[in-house]
Order: structure tokens, then sequence, then C-alpha cells
């Protein structure tokens, strides 16, 4: 029987994207070896298994200073990027290629119009986050992706999306082969080694938000009106994981010090993902508030890490009360909805903490259950190696 080798490419580094580590561990299962093309901006810190070969592109540039780098900088990074897929894909008999953003799959297509027709290896776009047109630069690397993608559908043979909601988005009607629906759910092969079950005996509630950390998430609103506050007579503490600006972080303290709770807040910076569920399982009470009206935030339900990772650590969850995330979370009895005044933030947490261990058990079974990376993508891998020659 001949090797099954595949090759992914990310114009980032796939340590960014949790769902696509969870695919990895899973496709390492199916494939003799895989290579993972990635740009070379985040420190590697993931344990891949033995047959996957990480291949990071140009010399080290950390992403948050990517905007800093000068056009011509940009263009010649793109064309290194080209150059080492078509390298990677002499170097082995490729079956799959599995491109996770425009720009990868972009690149992919500009070398595969020069291979043969029986070289080409099937192609699965995976796209993780839409992008809006009208907010990118003409004739920026970005511009020209968004522009061929159309085109590109009629040669995919598989394309799949984190959230139903987004297909309206994509050209559909042009796609060539099979769509797939995989949600942003975590793994159960990684998250179970950090599960272990909750209580609120303490004084102090640890309230978490983890993502990048901004504008819009309730935070201002959680400082005021919740950390300054005794409900059920427990104390708050928030903490923060991800990556943050100077100037937000310091907007945070400023209105943390105004409320005298500057002492409440933890910020943990960012690191390598497996710190997000060591972080998070020390806590009690996910915050998953997103009041962004963009394509990204319209559909959010299904395709929010956060959420669901919240879950499977047997966090509770706090949302946003809007229609988008109640069609999907309503029917969780651990999901909350708030619409961020200080009565129904102080009325929801009390109601969580008043059902607390019960909540918490609900929401780690819910995970173990179907709200888990396996459930999905088990019949997809399925589906995917049956056309694999």
């Amino acid at each position: 029987m001949s090797e099954k080798n595949a090759l992914i490419v990310v114009y980032t580094h796939i340590e960014g994207y949790p769902p696509s580590l969870n695919a990895l561990t899973e496709l390492a299962k199916s494939f003799d070896n895989i290579q993972v093309l990635v740009i070379n901006n985040q420190k590697t810190a993931w344990k891949y298994p033995k047959n996957i070969a990480l291949i990071e592109c140009g010399a080290y540039f950390p992403t948050w200073e990517i905007a800093n780098k000068k056009f011509a900088d940009k263009i010649k990074d793109f064309m290194q990027f080209i150059v080492l897929i078509k390298k990677l894909l002499q170097a082995k008999k490729t079956n799959l290629v599995i491109a996770y953003d425009p720009i990868s799959l972009f690149a992919y297509h500009l070398v595969s119009i020069f291979l043969p027709k029986k070289d080409k290896p099937l192609l699965w776009y995976h796209n993780h986050d839409v992008v809006d047109k009208n907010a990118i630069k003409k004739h920026s690397i970005s511009w020209f992706a968004a522009l061929s993608e159309k085109k590109i559908f009629e040669k995919l043979d598989f394309f799949s999306l984190p959230a139903q909601d987004r297909k309206q988005y994509f050209p559909l009607e042009k796609l060539k082969g099979k769509y797939f629906y995989i949600p942003n759910v975590p793994a159960k092969s990684f998250y179970n080694q950090f599960y272990n079950p909750k209580t609120v005996k303490y004084k102090t509630i640890k309230l978490i938000f983890q993502g990048t950390i901004a504008k819009g998430h309730g935070l201002e609103e959680i400082i005021e009106y919740i950390l300054p506050t005794i409900i059920a007579d427990k104390n708050f503490e928030l903490n923060l994981k991800g990556l943050i600006s100077e100037d937000y972080k310091n907007e945070l303290l400023q209105l943390a010090g105004a409320n005298k709770v500057e002492k409440q807040i933890v910020f943990h910076g960012f690191g390598a993902y497996q710190d997000v569920p060591q972080i998070a399982s020390a806590c009690h009470i996910g915050i998953a508030i997103h009041k962004g009206t963009d394509i990204m935030n319209k559909t959010l339900g299904t395709s929010s890490n956060k959420i669901y990772e919240y879950a499977a650590v047997g966090l509770p969850v706090v949302l946003f009360d809007k229609q988008h995330f109640r069609e999907h979370l309503e029917k969780y009895e651990w999901a909350f909805f708030t619409d961020v005044s200080a009565d129904s933030l102080q009325n929801t947490i009390e109601k969580i903490i008043a059902n607390y261990e019960y909540l918490s058990q609900k929401a780690h079974a819910d995970f173990e259950s179907h709200l888990n990376f396996e459930t999905y993508f088990t019949p997809v891998i399925e589906e995917v190696m049956q056309q694999i020659k």
C-alpha cells in the first residue's frame, strides 16, 4: 500500500488556530506524513505527532508587528511562501492539500497552475475567518486572494466552515466538490486532561475572558458592575488571557482604579494554546460577550472557540443577549444571556452561583456527549480518505 501524504498551508502560525491543531491530531491517524507550512510569527509550543513536520517560513516576526512591515517585504514573504509550497510538493507525492485561509489558498493555486493534472492532489479549503472585502486595501495580497477565491471554488474537492451562517458569504454554487460543517468545538483528546469538578465554596469567584482582549466584550461593564459588588456573599476576580494593546490595558486599569478594584484583575498575557485550558480550569465562569455587528460577530454562535472551551472545563458561560447567540445556545442550561446593564449582569451571576455545581456538570457533559471536535471531524475525515487513491 502506497504512502498517504498531506500538505497543510496556513498564512500565519497554525498554533493561532486551535481547531486546526485539533484537525492535525486526527489527520495524523490517517496519513503517513503531514507537512505543515506556516508563517514564522509565533513561537512554536505545541507537541506534534511524530509523522508531522512543521516548516516555518521566514525569520521570526511577531504577529502584532506585521502591520508595520513594508509592502515590499510582505510581497517578498509571500513569494517565499509560494516557493516553499512548490518545494514541499516536489519532496513528497502529496495526496491532499489543506489551505486554512484565503492567502494560503491563493498561494497554492498559483503553484498548482503549473502542476501536471496527474500530479495534482485533492484540495480542501477550510475558512476560519470571513474576509470583509470592503475593508481590504486594494492591490494588497489579501485583495488578490479574495478576488481569486470564486475561481478557485471551481477546483475545490472539499470546502468547510465552522458556522453554517457563513455559507452566504461564499460562492457555494461554484463548488466542485463536497461541503462540510465543522464547528470550532474543542477536542476531547486534548481538553479532558484539564477538567476537574467545579464548586463555588470559595469566597472569590473567578471570571475569565480568553481571546483577543479589546472593546466590545463587556469588560468595562464587568469592572464597573461586578468587581466592586458582593453577590451571594462572593467577591469577584477578572482573569484576562490573550493579546491586549498597552493602550487598552491602561484604559482598563484606569477604570479599575476609579472603582478601587485594580487588585481584582489578572492579566495572563499571550501564550501557548495549552496554557488556555489550564488557566480556564482554575476559574468558575466564562465570559463570551461579543457586542460587535460585523460579519464575524454575526456568525460566532458555533465558531467562537471560547464558548465551548469554557464548557469543556465545566464553566457556565455568559453571552451577549442577541438573537444569533440565543438561536445557537439557548437550549443549553449552562448558557446565560446579558445586555451588560448592571441589573442584568448581577442577576446573571447570581443565577449561576445559585445552581453552580449542576450547571458546571451539565456544561462538561454536553462537551463529552456532542460538543467536541471528534464528533464532527471523524465522519468528515472518513469521507475524505475514501476519495484518496
